[in-house]
């Protein structure tokens, strides 16, 4: 019989992952790098090893914690989200499978960064609002994307002050052999690419990309905007060959299609327009009913199927429209040439004729490829005059008074039966901001909705709802546009905002419907504080998305709709005309409904990435029109107020800005989250959403568009006792006051 103490059994070879995971379990310490590549009998260069701590890390399994040491995320409760920061600093994490965000304080966010995938762990409720509140332990996983900022240099290393209010300063990366890039100069406008996660580091940095130019140049700030959110801004060669390539065969085709050049065919779109999606026509029938004509640019005739334009227009998914520059989904041979619904020239298009009775409803459909001839390119202005009796002989919808006057009827006559339907009428108020030929703002203009923008939309909505409902019928594969109805709890978060107007979204305390949305935007239309409200309101409701299967629309409360009117500038148009054009011939679709799927998540996205390119570059120039304007007095309207000051929009420009509570009269005030009113404990003076104000430009940051005012006058401020005053007293501060060091500070977000 053997006796004496047994070796210990040698431990079976583990995978790296595993093998990290028990080294890191059986110690009660964290590891730095070097430690655990140790601990599992590697090196810290070792790529088989340096794979498995990022791929633990990206899992959410371990964690770079204090020190650049690694701890095991087993049994603490951790879970994975993606981190979305405020620019004051704290951020809110959304995780899946909460219904709720948890919020982080700045104090705990440690090196991530907005858009960063982040490890958290929930913690106690805090503070009066009771948030769910966390605290990030570590960094996933870094998405790699595209930053603009300036550019400065100090001693033996360079940096990026990006314009985002959520992103620090950056350290610069430069890569590649010493001379062979060229530095930018001190406060030059680039683009720099975030760096990757390292293993040795969560330190965020960026590589050094393009140098646009210097701030205030002619269109570097539009181009910075389109370069941050990925634009592309030139067309393949390939695609340029191909649209030089294409034949215009238009008189070779005319013979093939409907011939509809004889009716009286007009185009309404805005005087600047860069291209002319549709055209509109009105004619009798042989029993002297309306036929009213909708017609659409034929794109899919010059856009090939997998061509080399179609991939990149795919890629694109729409046109980006930006003050003075537009970025067009199709070569602009196409978009603003061949395509384009240009006056007295012969142009295929899809048309759609609609026959009235006398109710205004539908009593015949027809679908056509046609040829046609817009007689008149009239702009919305031009079409208003007409419509109001007072054109004169030298304007172009002079001659086509009494056509555009029958059509604002029958409009009228759809829109009072959506609305019956339950579907919003919004009356949002845009900014039209003109620029010189250098890009430089000549004057920002409140554009406003005017009839004759009612009577394109309603005849665009007539049309994409027709060929919804021909191909839904037929059951032919459809990328819908639809939309969701809404969340009652966002809607409920309106209720104070309403109530301050003296309003109620819900009387009787159920969900708000639609129809109480209607009565709420009818009950405020004309007050100065309207247009925030309502652009609030659609803040609240879901996106509208393109889809294969059909949920409806329920912001125009219709059963079935799909966008067809505008394929020059948006993809998805021109997917429908494939699929229209398809099931007119009797030929199978184009598109699966699982390539519908796709096309449709793609191009939902790439139209909400043109759209808050296009908000920022017109928020661009309304901060270079007031930087010019520092020390002027503007009449404006509260747009928001929070516990840190107000939120003021001007009534002409429709610039925000922001009043911070220090600078308001002198006294403490104290934040009301119900009724979102500031008071001051003192004077009991009260600011509250939609209080008209007029304040002073104070200072404006061009490159992060944030606009500073200070509060003049508040002729309708409200006191809770004692009199009223009209007039708050004049600061004596210089106009521009100093700019704070920029860490993660700055301005409460909206």
């Amino acid at each position: 019989m053997r006796t004496g103490s047994r070796k210990p059994a040698r431990r079976a070879h583990l995978p790296p992952g595993e093998a990290i995971l028990a080294a890191l379990s059986a110690r009660a310490k964290p590891l730095s790098l070097q430690q655990l590549a140790s601990a599992v009998h590697s090196t810290q260069d070792d790529p088989l090893f340096r794979q498995a701590v990022m791929d633990l890390r990206r899992e959410g399994k371990i964690y770079e914690g204090r020190g650049q040491r690694y701890a095991s995320a087993s049994g603490l409760g951790a879970r994975l989200g993606t981190l979305r920061l405020a620019e004051r600093g704290y951020g809110f994490v959304a995780v899946e499978g909460r219904e709720d965000d948890l919020y982080i304080p700045a104090e705990d966010i440690g090196n991530a960064l907005d858009g960063d995938t982040v490890l958290v762990v929930e913690q106690s409720p805090r503070g009066r609002r009771n948030l769910s509140r966390g605290v990030v332990l570590g960094i996933a996983y870094r998405p790699e994307r595209m930053i603009v900022g300036t550019f400065h240099k100090g001693v033996g290393f360079a940096w990026i002050r990006p314009f985002s209010a959520q992103l620090p300063d950056l350290q610069l990366v430069f890569l590649g052999a010493e001379g062979e890039e060229k530095a930018p100069s001190e406060g030059d406008v680039i683009t720099a690419v975030l760096e990757p996660l390292s293993l040795e580091s969560s330190a965020p940095a960026a590589r050094f990309g393009t140098a646009l130019g210097k701030q205030g140049d002619p269109w570097v700030d539009v181009t910075a905007i389109l370069h941050a959110h990925g634009i592309r801004l030139s067309f393949p060669a390939e695609a340029v060959r191909e649209a030089q390539q294409v034949a215009e065969r238009t008189a070779e085709e005319a013979g093939k299609r409907a011939d509809l050049r004889g009716l009286e065919t007009v185009t309404i779109d805005p005087s600047d327009a860069a291209d002319i999606d549709d055209a509109i026509s009105l004619s009798k029938d042989d029993a002297e009913r309306d036929v009213v004509g909708i017609h659409i640019a034929d794109v899919s005739h010059f856009v090939p199927e997998k061509g080399a334009i179609d991939k990149e227009a795919y890629l694109r998914g729409t046109s980006v429209y930006l003050p003075g520059k537009v970025v067009h989904m199709l070569p602009p041979q196409l978009a603003a040439g061949l395509c384009s619904l240009l006056p007295r020239q012969d142009r295929l298009a899809v048309s759609v004729l609609i026959t009235l009775d006398e109710n205004v409803l539908p009593v015949r459909v027809e679908i056509l490829e046609s040829v046609i001839r817009s007689c008149a390119k009239i702009s919305y202005e031009e079409a208003q005059e007409a419509l109001g009796g007072s054109a004169r002989p030298d304007n172009p919808a002079f001659p086509h008074a009494g056509m555009l006057q029958r059509l604002a009827d029958i409009t009228g006559e759809l829109a009072r039966k959506r609305s019956r339907h339950g579907a919003l009428d919004f009356d949002v108020p845009e900014v039209r901001v003109e620029v010189d030929a250098q890009g430089r703002v000549v004057a920002l203009r409140r554009r406003e909705r005017l009839d004759s923008h009612r009577v394109i939309e309603e005849l665009m909505l007539l049309a994409n709802s027709v060929i919804a409902d021909h191909l839904s019928q037929i059951h032919y594969p459809l990328l819908y546009r639809v939309h969701a109805g809404p969340d009652p709890a966002k809607l409920q978060e309106l209720a104070p905002l309403a109530l301050s107007l003296g309003q109620v979204i819900a009387p009787d305390g159920r969900s708000p419907s639609v129809q109480d949305l209607q009565k709420l935007l009818d009950a405020i239309r004309g007050n100065p504080v309207a247009p925030v409200l309502e652009a609030l309101i659609i803040r609240s409701l879901p996106k509208a998305v393109y889809q294969p299967d059909n949920i409806g629309h329920f912001g125009l409360a219709m059963d079935a709709y799909t966008h067809f009117t505008s394929p020059i500038r948006r993809y998805p148009d021109l997917v429908v005309h494939r699929q229209l054009k398809r099931a007119l011939n009797g030929t199978p679709p184009c598109y699966s409904h699982e390539q519908l799927f796709t096309i449709g998540d793609h191009c939902s996205a790439a139209e909400r990435t043109a759209e808050t390119a296009e908000r920022e570059a017109i928020r661009a120039k309304q901060a270079e029109y007031l930087a010019g304007r520092v020390g002027e007095e503007f009449d404006g309207t509260v747009s928001g107020v929070r516990k840190f000051g107000l939120f003021v929009v001007l009534n002409d420009s429709l610039a925000e800005g922001f009043v911070p509570v220090d600078d308001l009269p002198a006294d403490t005030y104290a934040f009301d989250p119900t009724s979102l009113t500031l008071e001051g404990r003192r004077s009991r003076m009260t600011f509250r959403f939609g209080d008209p104000v007029s304040v002073q430009v104070v200072r404006v940051d061009v490159g992060s568009r944030r606009i500073d005012f200070l509060l003049v006058e508040a002729p309708h401020s409200h006191r809770t006792r004692g009199p009223r005053t009209k007039t708050l007293r004049r600061s004596s501060k210089r106009p521009h006051r100093p700019t704070p060091g920029k860490r993660r500070g700055g301005r409460p977000s909206r």
